[in-house]
């Protein structure tokens, strides 16, 4: 005679092991700010500028990065242009709906970086910029592993890359919203 509970549903009897991560960004994660003039975009707010006409800017993008301890990395940025509707509103294509996004800039020099298994920082600089009123710009980042061998995230904070993660380029990361806030310039 054997008693048994086997029940793979019963909570009671479940562990469940979340990933561990180190500092406020998981390792294999780009966070930003820009910033223009004295103006800086945060997670709650654009970096907003009030000009009649164009004027050239230099844009400074603050990468936070948390890639694995000892890998090298290359840290490359992109500015996009978005025009915005007479309601403020990113332009979409008609067919796609998707955002419609130009390319106008990229990093005066891309930053060599090697992880360190917490947050760092780096700075692209983006100058000579025409900034224009009625659009929005909005800074794209890469991370990518110098060695196409090595692999850039760890998500389980043992600073050791992951070999396989679902839907993942594993040596290329990249941050390219482009409705987050703190990476955004707006121009009215």
């Amino acid at each position: 005679d054997v008693l048994k509970h086997d029940k793979v549903d019963d909570k009671a009897q479940t562990i469940v092991v979340e990933p561990k991560f180190e500092g406020e960004t998981p390792v294999g994660q780009l966070k930003t700010t820009v910033k223009v003039d004295d103006k800086v975009g945060s997670d709650t707010e654009e970096a907003k500028l009030i000009q009649k006409d164009a004027q050239t800017k230099t844009v400074t993008d603050t990468v936070y990065y948390t890639l694995v301890k000892g890998q090298e990395y290359t840290i490359a940025g992109t500015l996009q242009e978005i025009k915005l509707d007479e309601n403020g509103q990113m332009e979409k294509d008609p067919l796609t709906g998707e955002v419609i996004k130009k390319q106008i800039a990229t990093s005066d020099k891309n930053e060599t970086v090697v992880g360190t298994g917490s947050q760092t920082q780096v700075d692209l600089t983006f100058t000579g910029v025409t900034l224009k009123p009625g659009y929005k710009y909005v800074v794209f980042e890469t991370a990518t592993a110098t060695n196409p061998d090595k692999k850039i995230f760890d998500v389980d904070g043992d600073n050791s890359p992951e070999t396989s993660l679902k839907d993942k380029d594993l040596d290329v990361l990249k941050h390219d919203k482009v409705d987050d806030k703190a990476q955004t310039i707006v121009v009215e």
